[in-house]
């Protein structure tokens, strides 16, 4: 994922109203999109490969670790926004920030 780009992208997007979604492997560095990305998503959809690391490893090329670690942090963001966030598992995530 560009960050740089999707950032300034969704920014825009977000300045005319419209709606943000980012479909995701969850290969990435997590403080970067915090940073970059997410203050502009309204949603966030996890598409998780494989639970198991080498398989993972095998069918994908690289471990799982901070895949997970990146769901864990979407989940429990989505959790902390109550009422104005959800989230779902354990093989996808759906993060939407309401109103």
């Amino acid at each position: 994922m560009q960050m740089d780009s999707v950032g300034e992208l969704f920014s825009r997007l977000k300045q005319r109203n419209v709606h943000t979604l980012i479909q995701t492997a969850g290969l990435f560095n997590y403080k970067v999109f915090e940073n970059l990305v997410l203050p502009y998503t309204d949603t966030i959809y996890f598409d998780l490969k494989l639970m198991d690391s080498d398989a993972h490893k095998q069918y994908c090329g690289v471990p799982n670790h901070s895949i997970h670690e990146n769901f864990r942090k979407v989940q429990a963001l989505a959790r902390d926004l109550g009422d104005r966030g959800s989230a779902a598992g354990p093989v996808g995530a759906l993060y939407h920030r309401h109103g």
